[in-house]
C-alpha cells in the first residue's frame, strides 16, 4: 500500500514539474457588446491569469508556476500570490495594446490532496477586461 501511494505521489510530482503551472488565456469575443460603460473606450480583450502550485504541509513550496513565463515551473519558490497574478494579467494586457484594466476580480484557493496526506495545491486566478 505504501508503495502504491508513493508511486502515485511521484507521478503527480513529475507531472506537475514538467507541465507549466501558470497560464494566461484571453478572448476578444464579446458578441457585439461593449464591456465598458465609457463610450470612447475600446475593449481589447478579457484576460484570465492563473498560477497554481504544490506545497508540502501547506507551508513549503515544491513546484509552482513561474510569473515571468507562462508554461514554466518554478521549484521551491512561493509564486502563488496575488501580486504575481496581477503581474501576469497586466503584462498580457500591455502586450495586447491596452493601457487600462477594468473589472478586476481574483480568486484564491488552497486545497489538501487527501490521498497524499502531505500535499496541498494552492491556486490564484485573476481576471479583468483590457481596454484602450
Amino acid at each position: 500500500m505504501v508503495r502504491i501511494v508513493f508511486s502515485l505521489v511521484a507521478a503527480i510530482a513529475l507531472t506537475v514539474a514538467f507541465t507549466g503551472c501558470s497560464t494566461v488565456r484571453t478572448t476578444q469575443k464579446f458578441n457585439g457588446l461593449g464591456a465598458t460603460a465609457a463610450p470612447k473606450a475600446q475593449t481589447i480583450d478579457h484576460v484570465n491569469a492563473q498560477i497554481y502550485g504544490v506545497y508540502l504541509f501547506n507551508a513549503f513550496p515544491l513546484f509552482s508556476g513561474s510569473p515571468n513565463d507562462t508554461g514554466k515551473t518554478a521549484a521551491f519558490r512561493d509564486t502563488v500570490t496575488l501580486d504575481n497574478g496581477m503581474y501576469l494579467l497586466t503584462k498580457s494586457a500591455r502586450e495586447d495594446g491596452a493601457n487600462r484594466v477594468i473589472d478586476v476580480q481574483s480568486f484564491y484557493s488552497s486545497n489538501w490532496v487527501s490521498l497524499t496526506l502531505f500535499f496541498w495545491v494552492r491556486e490564484i486566478q485573476v481576471s479583468g477586461t483590457a481596454i484602450k
